[in-house]
């Protein structure tokens, strides 16, 4: 599996009025909206490229703001691999976890990098976990 190819196709951020809350939670989600072919020749041989389009939607509750962005990749893929994630998909959307790992590894890395750097533009808390500095005594 590579990822040839990688794009945001939207990207939202809005924060809200805050609400007096003693605790923030913070959800993330990534969706797959589709699997398909990309519609560009790019097989060879022992390979099929499998386009994803994606939605990770950050969520800050109470009602505080959202994060959504949308995008798609191309993943060049095994014969055998590409078709069994394209006829999973069209055989009631249902996917190898196997095969999905890494795919959803690369939307995660990147969406997660793409969230905290709006979560700093809109003044919202960071959508992931960031270290922190600790004395020991």
């Amino acid at each position: 599996m590579s990822i040839i190819a990688f794009n945001f196709t939207k990207i939202s951020a809005e924060k809200k009025q805050a609400k007096k809350a003693s605790k923030i939670e913070i959800q993330n989600n990534v969706a797959i909206k589709e699997i398909g072919e990309p519609g560009l020749n790019l097989a060879s041989g022992d390979n099929v490229a499998v386009k994803v389009e994606f939605e990770f939607e950050t969520k800050f509750e109470p009602e505080m703001g959202n994060i959504v962005i949308a995008g798609n990749l191309i993943s060049l893929e095994k014969k055998d691999a590409g078709e069994k994630l394209l006829n999973g998909w069209k055989d009631g959307k249902k996917v190898d976890a196997e095969l999905m790992k890494p795919i959803m590894n690369s939307i995660l890395a990147k969406a997660n990098v793409q969230a905290l750097i709006m979560s700093r533009d809109v003044n919202l808390p960071s959508p992931i976990q960031l270290p922190k500095v600790t004395i020991k005594k």
